[in-house]
This record gives structure tokens, sequence and C-alpha cells, in this order.
């Protein structure tokens, strides 16, 4: 109703990709005036924000297929390590597994993660819980220390975005300084 009042100039300002869903809230709500385009407003913004991580880094299907395998795995209880991957971004921008570990503790993390790099770490921790029930979350960490390079931060940190939304993980944390890792469990096991 609105799209189609505007004159063809206004509506070349107005054209973005989320058109679509403008033209579709429209429709359904066409007896309701234009005033209720801004309860729209934050999706608009989110799926532009999720188009801008797209384009800063790519996530290739065989990373994607690591991904799943790695978050549909089951963990034991009986298992004694923590079986968690690094993943990077690499010179073409696009997200790759850099390693995959079995640690036996936080401390080990603390020793694995690079000095002046960022990073996306997932961890499948298992834990008993005080009622006596055993949760094995998917925890995301993204690693960001404070020696690293500005723009190397900034690439990580724009798709960063991106990458929890691939994953799916249960939980979200972040850490630059390795003193603040041993202190994850805790924060894990609240």
């Amino acid at each position: 109703m609105f799209y189609n009042a505007l004159s063809s100039r206004e509506r070349k300002m107005f054209w973005t990709p989320c058109d679509a869903y403008i033209i579709a809230y429209q429709s359904i709500n066409a007896a309701t005036p234009m005033t209720s385009f801004s309860l729209f407003k934050p999706q608009l913004q989110q799926h532009k924000h999720q188009l801008m991580s797209q384009s800063i880094c790519k996530i290739p299907s065989t990373t994607k297929q690591q991904l799943r395998k790695f978050r549909l795995t089951p963990i034991k209880q009986s298992t004694t390590t923590i079986p968690t991957q690094i993943y990077k971004i690499n010179k073409e921008q696009e997200l790759q597994l850099d390693e995959s570990l079995d640690l036996e503790n936080f401390d080990d993390l603390a020793e694995e993660l690079p000095d002046n790099s960022p990073c996306y770490i997932l961890m499948n921790y298992g834990y008993t819980k005080p009622d006596g029930r055993f949760v094995s979350p998917l925890i995301g960490i993204y690693w960001r220390p404070d020696t690293a390079r500005g723009e190397a931060k900034m690439l990580y940190a724009g798709a960063v975005e991106l990458f929890k939304k691939e994953v799916g993980c249960n939980m979200w944390l972040e850490c630059s300084d390795e003193d603040e890792i041993p202190d994850l469990k805790s924060e894990i096991e609240k």
C-alpha cells in the first residue's frame, strides 16, 4: 500500500534487500497505516547486520559439515576430556577449522590459545549438575586477546554473529585474557 503510493524516485530511495519483508508486512496489515513500520525496523536492522557479516566472512561447506558433526556428536558421562575445536578466518576470509583437541581441563585451553590472534572456540563440555543430571552444553568462546592487531579484531568482531548463527551454541562467552580462562568453568556451571 505505502510502497505503491511512492513515486519512482522515492521507491529507489526505499529499495533494499529487505523490501520483500516490508511488502509482505504491508499486505498482512493492509488496514494498519504505515506508522506500524517502526515495529518492523528491528528485523530490518538484524537482516542488514547478517548481510554485512556474510560479506565479511564466508563459511565453506566443509566447515559447515565439521561444525554440524561436532554439534551433533553426543558426549558420554564417562568422558574425562573436553572435546574442543578452534576456528580461524584464513587469508581468503573463509572460516576454517584450525585445530581439534581433547582437553583435560580449562588450563590446557589457555596453553593452546594463540597469543596474538583472535579465534572462535567450540567446546562440548559435559558436567553433572547439583541435582544429579548430566548435561553437555555446546559452549562457544570468542577469544580476542588484547595483543591482537586491530584489523584482526575488527574482522572477527564483524563475523561473530555469522559464526554464532551457524553454530547455534547453548552458551556464548568472550575472553580477552588468559587469566579469565580458568574462571570459565564456574561461569558455565552456574
